[in-house]
């Protein structure tokens, strides 16, 4: 199914869906890109007794993309994205077990959001001030490793790391006269998504052991399979546990490749799609541009009965209630058309 643009809402929709699609789409209009209303908020926005069907069908039209956060069987969130956010939807999706609900306060008339991405209204970043790093590293909930079998790591979700001398600083530790570079352990470490203090102990392990950076790669790449979490990961480490992998858990991986290649085949179609859906808005943009400064340079009465002809089109199409917000897009239809009328004329 193709997603949809304003430009084609204003064409396709009837006027009380466009009516809903429309708050939708300001209700995106944020720092965090996306709308998190309830149906009975935005309801109330429209002084109407219910949206949830409109919902429904904008989602199956295509025009809207929806995730929700939940808490076993319990919704905490539901967010609406538009296609300009097509990306952040994606993300969000691929993230989605680690998505926090939604907060703000206002502050002097602005509204600061806090939710994965933002500490009130302030985007998580690298930061020497507070000791805090932001990076881009999935983990799932019950603390196994994920990363994808082909043995790439799966960077979605934002997580904190806090400053430490020993993993912070570019370490290498002399363990029986051999220096051992703890600062590349330390970054397949951050790659897999450990939490901050079982990183500090299995560096300080692989030092007091002097634990071959091989086989430190290999209980790694062994753990998703063996469904590890960050304790059998150090166990693993500091008992020497065998790795050897069994028949089903090699077969697990095979199908696990399998699915992963048809997610990044399908990863790759979607990212050509979102690509040309960006070309034609940006085309749209530009025409509009143009449009705009050819308006602008007519005379004042020829733009007077554009607009005023915008008008009543707008109002028999949308009604009165719609037809102020939509007199704008039927004069580039308009333009469009006089445009086009000229262009043959002068072929």
């Amino acid at each position: 199914m193709e997603s949809k643009t304003f430009w084609d809402a204003c064409s396709d929709l009837n006027a009380p869906l466009f009516k809903t699609y429309a708050v939708i789409h300001h209700l995106c209009n944020n720092d965090i890109g996306y709308c998190f209303a309830k149906n009975k908020t935005i309801s109330e926005k429209m002084n109407k007794i219910s949206i949830s069907r409109d919902i429904s069908e904008l989602i199956n039209l295509g025009y809207l993309y929806s995730i929700e956060i939940k808490k076993g069987y319990i919704v905490l969130e539901r967010r609406l994205y538009t296609i300009e956010q097509y990306k952040l939807y994606l993300e969000d999706l691929a993230n989605i077990d680690n998505l926090v609900p939604t907060t703000y306060k206002e502050k002097e008339g602005i509204r600061l959001f806090s939710n994965e991405r933002y500490i009130d209204g302030v985007k998580i970043s690298t930061s020497t001030k507070n000791n805090t790093i932001s990076d881009t590293v999935n983990k799932n909930v019950n603390g196994t490793v994920n990363n994808s079998v082909n043995g790439t790591v799966n960077k979605n979700v934002k997580y904190n790391l806090y400053n430490n001398n020993l993993y912070n600083n570019k370490p290498t530790c002399e363990v029986g006269g051999v220096d051992l570079e703890l600062e590349k352990v330390k970054n397949i470490l951050e790659q897999y998504g450990f939490a901050f203090d079982v990183k500090i102990r299995i560096l300080t392990l692989i030092a007091e052991k002097n634990i071959p950076l091989d086989r430190v790669f290999k209980v790694l790449e062994v753990a998703p399979l063996k469904n590890w979490g960050e304790g059998a990961i150090y166990k693993a480490l500091e008992k020497d546990w065998n790795i050897e992998t069994t028949t089903s858990e090699q077969e697990e991986r095979k199908k696990a490749n399998e699915i992963a290649e048809r997610k990044y085949q399908k990863s790759l179609v979607e990212s050509e799609k979102l690509k040309k859906q960006k070309e034609k808005i940006l085309k749209e943009q530009k025409e509009q541009e143009e449009l705009l400064s050819i308006f602008n340079s007519m005379p004042t009465e020829e733009r007077s009965a554009i607009e005023k002809k915008a008008n009543k089109i707008a109002v028999e199409r949308y009604g009165i209630t719609t037809a102020k917000f939509m007199t704008k897009i039927v004069i580039y239809e308009l333009l469009r058309e006089k445009e086009l009328l000229s262009w043959k004329e002068k072929r």
